[in-house]
């Protein structure tokens, strides 16, 4: 019950982690990964955005960090946020 209190709801296994972006703008990919879990609800994770870092924050189980991540590789992010040039001629 504190823990739920304290903001960590039920999730088992919860993660926390910084996602350093390349080309995807921070605020769009927050929008795309929430739009995907809106139907979780309540035990959907928590993903915010830092335009001046170029990073996601993502809150949420292991399974939910490691979906976003598969997503934002899907879209062509490695996390990592030193991907290579990739409008250079």
């Amino acid at each position: 019950l504190l823990r739920q209190l304290d903001g960590e709801g039920a999730m088992s296994g919860s993660a926390v982690t910084v996602i350093p972006l390349t080309a995807t703008d921070p605020y769009n990919a927050a929008a795309t990964i929430r739009s995907l879990f809106a139907g979780d609800g309540d035990d959907a994770p928590i993903v915010e955005a830092d335009s001046y870092g170029r990073r996601l924050l993502v809150r949420g189980t292991n399974e939910q960090v490691a979906q976003v991540k598969a997503l934002l590789l899907q879209l062509g992010e490695d996390g990592t946020g030193k991907g290579g040039n990739r409008y250079s001629t």
